[in-house]
């Protein structure tokens, strides 16, 4: 199993254009597997903060971005879950972990080197 910190760009609950961004932290095989995961997690969490003047885009509960923290955790349990339930703070690779982003236009998932020409 693989550690992934996924994360969603902004929050539901502060929701003024330029706020932190939720963040949680999954175990799975793979990107999808964890994207996945981190997206139910989102959703819920956002569900907590929508009012009707949040932005819809936190209803669906999207993933932005991925980071691979771990490639072989070590933990005895094989299965997929949540490690850390969401937070809300900026979603900085300050350890410049392998890392992905959603493309925004066909929501196809993409290196970095890829998105932006960089690690």
């Amino acid at each position: 199993m693989k550690l992934w910190h996924i994360a969603q760009w902004g929050n539901a609950r502060e929701n003024d254009g330029n706020e932190a961004d939720t963040n949680v932290i999954v175990r799975a095989d793979d990107l999808l597997s964890a994207v996945e995961l981190a997206e139910e997690n989102f959703k819920w969490w956002n569900e907590q903060f929508i009012t009707k003047d949040t932005h819809n885009h936190y209803l669906s509960g999207k993933a932005n971005v991925a980071f691979l923290l771990c490639d072989n955790d070590s933990s005895p349990d094989d299965k997929s879950k949540v490690v850390i339930r969401p937070w809300i703070a900026n979603a900085f690779n300050l350890g410049g972990y392998k890392s992905w982003g959603c493309e925004l236009n066909d929501g196809k998932w993409l290196t970095s080197k890829e998105l932006y020409g960089e690690e």
